[in-house]
């Protein structure tokens, strides 16, 4: 575990273990050395040379780290139930976000549901173990869902790179998805459509899993306030790379990059943490794109190689040439500076500014550390935008 320790990523800040290894192994990849990560699962605070050298304890693992005083092996003592008692066992036990969960739909009972206590997923589906699914992230507002036919077809081209179909038609996707956000009972929220290889076994191969699975939850989903907007979000450079090329624009249920990016964001105190490829280039944050007004008054977009391009960027790309030039270029750590603002969207907020990146405040002059003219207008034209081309799901 030699030179496993934390080592500091920016002047006063320390990242936990995970992202040095990033870190390191990125800059021994410019050097040309080898990276070779830790073994897993031992402690590195319990490795001593003595131990190393087999004189002392053995370093503490996962599997011989001492158990706490009154744990008991339960062996043969566990009881085994039957599926009535088990399911009753099931329906009393917590279930916490269960008010976040408004209706669902799962594929193998081909129905609408609103107990969040039944929305259950087999661990052998593939979309469990293995990450083999694709999802979308949908919102809707005042009975209207934004921008379903371009998640519809951002789910295509995913199912196409997979080899990966619903269980249903995509008419019949479309038709389900409509049906849940209707049976919320809600005018506004989120949808997820998750799409899975479906159960079957623990194995790799998708050929043991006979049919896909599908999952469509709506969720209950406070709409942001004045005050979030007109404060705007804190932004770093994470130590966390792009994804690669080929992965990148498959939207896919492998989100642990972006895991560790929001453990980032959480341990240095701000909002977003951003990526960067090994020239400089502005990536994207963990679940929004991100762009900037450059000091021309430019929007500019990074490039789609290494991002996934989200609905609401592309709908702000479309929108924007009303009152600014856009356009889509490699975009350079050093040009944030001297952007006049820095955006970030998604489908739940539309469009945010970013007030400061790496501590620094964004913009020129007094209004320099808050959001901008652009960011504000974007918001409403994006509600306006997709408010007059959303899909409306309540029957008249």
């Amino acid at each position: 575990m030699q030179g496993e320790g934390p080592v500091p990523a920016v002047a006063g800040q320390v990242l936990p273990p995970v992202f040095c290894r990033v870190a390191r192994a990125r800059a021994l990849s410019r050097s040309g050395a080898r990276y070779s990560p830790p073994l897993p699962f031992v402690l590195e605070k319990d490795v001593s040379p003595a131990a190393a050298a087999g004189r002392g304890p053995a370093p503490i693992s996962n599997h011989n780290r001492p158990r706490p005083r009154g744990t008991a092996f339960r062996g043969d003592a566990m009881k085994i139930l039957d599926a009535d008692a088990w399911m009753a066992a099931l329906m009393a036990a917590p279930r916490p976000g269960a008010d976040k969960i408004l209706a669902f739909y799962d594929a193998r009972v081909d129905a609408v549901c609103r107990d969040a206590r039944c929305l259950l997923l087999p661990l052998d589906d593939h979309m469990c173990h293995r990450g083999d699914a694709l999802f979308e992230s949908l919102c809707y507002r005042e009975g209207r869902l934004f921008a379903l036919e371009e998640h519809l077809a951002r789910l295509r081209d995913g199912s196409r790179a997979l080899s990966l179909l619903p269980p249903c038609s995509w008419d019949g996707l479309r038709a389900r998805i409509l049906d849940v956000a209707r049976a919320s009972g809600s005018d506004h929220g989120d949808i997820r459509v998750l799409v899975g290889r479906g159960p079957g076994g623990f194995g790799i191969s998708p050929e043991e899993c006979p049919r896909s699975s599908l999952y469509i939850v709506a969720l209950r989903k406070e709409l942001p306030t004045e005050a979030f907007y007109e404060k705007g979000l804190t932004a770093f450079a994470s130590a966390i790379p792009p994804k690669q090329d080929y992965l990148a624009r498959i939207k896919s249920t492998n989100y642990l990059p972006n895991v560790f990016m929001a453990a980032e964001a959480r341990q240095r105190g701000m909002d977003v943490a951003v990526t960067f490829d090994e020239d400089g280039h502005l990536g994207e944050a963990a679940i929004a794109n991100v762009g900037i007004v450059d000091a021309e008054g430019r929007l500019c977009c990074p490039e789609g190689r290494r991002i996934l391009p989200g609905t609401s960027m592309l709908a702000a790309r479309k929108i924007a040439p009303q009152r600014l030039p856009v356009v889509e270029r490699p975009i350079r750590r050093e040009e944030i500076f001297t952007a006049r603002e820095m955006l970030l969207f998604t489908s739940a907020s539309l469009c945010v500014g970013i007030s400061h990146f790496e501590g620094r405040p964004i913009g020129q002059g007094p209004d320099a550390g808050r959001p901008g003219p652009v960011a504000r207008w974007l918001r409403d034209a994006l509600l306006e935008h997709m408010l007059a081309t959303g899909t409306p799901f309540q029957r008249p």
